[in-house]
């Protein structure tokens, strides 16, 4: 576990991580955050996908369900930038996301997925 905090620390100064807080406006100062999470039983197919999402929008720092996914993939994959540009998981996110207005979002292509995650990450 303390290897992949370090990995999650260290990938602050990533490229794709500096280019995403200089596009969002985000203070570099500010550090990053662990979140430790378990997966009991991983499924692969284009029938599943992950997911990475906030609980507010980051640009716009009010709540909202904001994030990505991928098909066939897992988190890591999904923010590490080492699979295809991840699709939004909804409309808010499409709006906000540059380059993403033809990608399906998770919301239209597997609504109940979607609705899972909405009751998971419950905007306050």
């Amino acid at each position: 576990m303390w290897a992949h905090r370090r990995r999650v620390s260290g990938s602050w100064n990533g490229k794709r991580a500096v280019d995403y807080r200089r596009i969002e406006k985000i203070p570099h100062e500010w550090g990053t955050a662990v979140n430790v999470q378990f997966h009991g039983v991983r499924q692969h197919g284009q029938r599943f996908r992950d997911r990475v999402a906030f609980t507010r929008n980051p640009g716009k720092r009010r709540p909202a369900l904001y994030g990505e996914y991928l098909v066939d993939a897992q988190g890591e994959d999904v923010v590490a930038g080492i699979r295809p540009p991840p699709a939004p998981i909804n409309g808010e996110t499409r709006k906000e996301l540059a380059g993403s207005e033809t990608l399906a979002t998770l919301e239209t292509t597997m609504p109940a997925c979607y609705k899972a995650a909405l009751r998971k990450f419950r905007t306050p």
